[in-house]
């Protein structure tokens, strides 16, 4: 077995626009390899960090993405990455809402 684990870790983004609409969130899910879960961690937020960045839109205002944090860092149960490895996994009181297939992609 490695030294190195595999960790999932959940980012939250947040966009905001010089317009008067609430502002967006944005989780992202990063797939991190680290000897410890204090590395990971240290490299999620150095990845969100990475993360924020600004432009313009077609209406010429600017829009900024901002790291706002690591919302959750996640040990794989498996080191080895393969077809049906499970990556995430959370238990609710109430089901999630559910997206159409075909509805993203």
């Amino acid at each position: 077995m490695s030294d190195q684990s595999w960790y999932l870790a959940r980012l939250l983004m947040k966009c905001s626009a010089n317009v008067e609409n609430e502002p967006l969130f944005l989780e992202e899910f990063i797939l991190l390899r680290g000897g410890s879960y204090d590395e990971a961690y240290e490299k999620a937020e150095t990845k969100g960090r990475s993360m924020a960045h600004s432009y313009l839109n077609d209406a010429g205002g600017e829009v900024q993405w901002a790291f706002q944090s690591v919302l959750e860092i996640r040990r794989l149960i498996d080191d080895e990455l393969v077809d049906g490895s499970e990556l995430y996994s959370r238990t609710c009181s109430t089901p999630p809402d559910v997206v159409p297939k075909g509805a993203i992609g």
